[in-house]
């Protein structure tokens, strides 16, 4: 049993070995085949009939009776001539198999061409199977319409419609290919072709198309109507119910441009676009009259041409001006116009140039066929134009409905519609923004170099800020030394000389002590005020070594008295160290308003803080006494100049003071400094 199945096996891998070695002599197999197994170069040796071949690309289609295949015959030896390789040719072809489209294919190594045979019969497709996958390559007979002729395909491309879609059939180019075309132009036509497909790179389909071996392939189906029986038409009468898409219609006008696809027609009523296969005949201002057939298109109707008949020629007509008008901008499609615009800069399509221009706030582009690509290289950004062209308008929305028309694009038939009207200023946006670029570089690096010269300034100021404040203080203290040695040691030379009269007097006349003791307590008690104002400034040595909290101590110490008020005083011991001015300003305030306080209020006690919030540095000094208005100073109120001096002093370091006081309330002299004021390292 075991040895029955192992000679199967060895049988059927024989088997295959054998069939994988035998050329393939059928296009019905070949397109049977897997698509892995086609791309390994199966041998095929086939008898085929040519439907229709082009040496120049090296491609052509065959039908062996089974199926119809794409053959590449570049590289291929072909045998009978070249020029017996036509529609027709009965062939016999050795090569390989490849995969390189929807189904597999031929690659042909020799041909040998046996001689001529009538084409075989078309299938007739229904209007369902157009689509269908196994319709590639196949030969079909069509019905179909002939509306146009377009430049660019694969031969001499015309525009069909097959069961009313539109597809793009090839016909070999001969030298009567444009009358050929011209005679079609608009009739039904029985179409014999081989359908191709057009797949992207993932092999899926795409899109469909056809190859007509010849021009004897597009059989009229019908006679024409003459033209001189059709109805005489305006141009804005194509399709306006008097006359259907079927309708064999004359108009009469003036051509105001041409295109590749025809040329654009005014008459009386307005324009249109008539399509016809003869391109390039009637130059602007040809008087013709076109018959054909009326066609849909978006925003107005186009005539399909069938004939074109010359009446003269006359002055090229005006370009009318034009107006966007949301609602009346219909009317402008198809219609020659001028306008001017701003030039904004181009971009190069395969067959034109597209002008971006800029024209009542609103953008649009201007076409330009690409041979005068010279007259748009020498434009500027910013010229002023006057263009004058063909008006075609477009819609984003759904509908091309005549409210709905959102844009346009003129087409300009050569460089005589681009004018240039007025050069952009040397000044350009570009330029300008360049400069503002430099300048606005140059300006920054300035003001870099600015604020570091500013904060070594600072620095430098500060340095110097402190270095004067100290010699301020030693200036200070010499006159204060001064003052001792003019005022109170005069002072007490005169009390010696008073207590000497008085030793004298109370051995003589002792009636005459009483005055003269009088005077010596007056002289005490002013060189005791002296004495303790120069204390009080010899303090400043205090301030300079510890600081304003220690020197507001050893003020109060001098200034307590038992006869005097009760003298409190709340320190924050944490506050850094200040500017030597600030101590020294915020001192001499307290000392004023400490001795105003002792001498005037008549207060039992009085209270001296000195705190720092957040972002303020607060010394504060109060009384319980009898208070004051102090609104309403009088001269001669000995804390008048006292107030001032104290004004003075908070002006001077940047600080805020403020008197709080009212009769029989006592009194609070306030003095607030910023932080970033009181702070060494600010």
């Amino acid at each position: 049993m075991k040895q029955s199945i192992g000679r199967l096996v060895i049988w059927l891998a024989a088997m295959q070995v054998w069939v994988a070695g035998q050329p393939v002599t059928s296009l019905k197999a070949v397109r049977a085949m897997a698509p892995v197994e086609a791309r390994q170069g199966r041998a095929v040796e086939l008898k085929a009939t040519v439907l229709y071949a082009d040496t120049a690309k090296g491609e052509m289609v065959v039908n062996d009776g089974s199926a119809s295949s794409y053959v590449k015959i570049k590289g291929a030896s072909i045998h009978g001539g070249t020029t017996g390789l036509r529609s027709g040719s009965r062939v016999e072809i050795v090569g390989r198999t490849v995969h390189i489209g929807l189904f597999p294919h031929v690659a042909a190594d020799a041909i040998t061409v046996t001689g001529n045979v009538p084409l075989p019969e078309p299938y007739r497709p229904a209007a369902d199977e157009l689509f269908q996958p196994r319709l590639d390559s196949a030969w079909v007979e069509v019905p179909a319409v002939v509306t146009g002729v377009e430049t660019g395909g694969l031969g001499y491309t015309m525009v069909v419609e097959v069961f009313g879609l539109e597809f793009k059939a090839d016909v070999p180019p001969t030298p009567d290919a444009d009358r050929r075309a011209a005679e079609l132009m608009q009739r039904p036509v029985l179409m014999k072709a081989i359908v191709g497909t057009i797949f992207n790179q993932q092999l899926q389909m795409t899109g469909r198309h056809f190859f007509v071996p010849s021009f004897d392939d597009l059989v009229p189906t019908g006679p024409m109507g003459r033209d001189d029986d059709a109805p005489l038409r305006q141009a804005l009468e194509l399709l306006a119910g008097s006359s259907g898409p079927s309708d064999l219609v004359r108009v009469r006008g003036v051509v105001t441009q041409d295109d590749s696809k025809g040329f654009y027609l005014r008459d009386q009523s307005g324009s249109t676009f008539v399509q016809t296969a003869l391109s390039g005949r009637f130059p602007p201002g040809t008087r013709v009259e076109a018959t054909g057939f009326g066609g849909m298109a978006p925003y107005r109707p186009i005539l399909r041409a069938t004939g074109v008949r010359e009446l003269g020629r006359a002055e090229p007509p005006t370009a009318r001006s034009f107006v966007f008008d949301t609602y009346g901008l219909s009317k402008l499609q198809d219609e020659l116009v001028a306008l001017e615009a701003e030039f904004l800069g181009y971009r190069q399509a395969p067959t034109e140039i597209l002008l971006q221009c800029q024209t009542g706030g609103r953008f649009f582009e201007a076409t330009i066929p690409l041979t005068y690509s010279t007259a748009v290289g020498g434009l500027q950004t910013g010229d002023r134009l006057r263009l004058t062209g063909i008006c075609k308008l477009f819609t984003t929305r759904p509908m091309p409905r005549p409210e709905w028309a959102d844009g346009f694009r003129l087409h300009l038939a050569t460089d005589r519609g681009l004018t240039i009207k007025e050069r952009a200023p040397w000044w350009t946006t570009r330029r300008l923004l360049t400069a503002l670029g430099i300048t606005g570089a140059a300006s920054c690096i300035g003001l870099a170099g600015i604020f570091l010269l500013r904060r070594q300034v600072a620095r430098q100021m500060k340095v110097i800020s402190l270095q004067l404040q100290a010699d301020a203080l030693h200036t200070e203290r010499d006159r204060m030394a001064r003052e001792l040695h003019d005022t109170i040691e005069q002072q007490l030379t005169g009390v010696s000389l008073q207590v000497e009269g008085i030793a004298r007097a109370a051995a003589t006349n002792p009636e005459a002590l009483q005055p003269r003791l009088e005077v010596v307590r007056r002289m005490i008690g002013h060189t005791r005020a002296e004495a303790r104002r120069s204390v009080w400034d010899l303090r400043s040595r205090i301030l300079e070594v510890d600081g304003l909290p220690a020197a507001l101590r050893a003020m109060v110490a001098a200034s307590a008295s038992s006869e005097g008020p009760v003298i409190e005083l709340e320190l924050d011991e944490t506050l850094p160290r200040m500017p030597a001015d600030s101590e020294f300003q915020l001192l001499r305030i307290a000392q004023e308003a400490l001795t105003n306080a002792m001498k005037h209020s008549g207060a039992s006690t009085v209270r001296i803080e000195l705190a720092a919030a957040e972002s303020t540095l607060t010394l504060a000094i109060r009384d319980n006494g009898r208070g004051f208005d102090p609104a309403s100073p009088h001269l001669g109120d000995p804390t008048h100049f006292g107030t001032l001096g104290m004004q003075e002093r908070a002006e001077k370091i940047g600080a805020a003071l403020r008197i709080d006081s009212s009769p029989e309330a006592g009194c609070a002299v306030i003095v607030s400094l910023p932080r970033d004021l009181s702070s060494l390292s600010s």
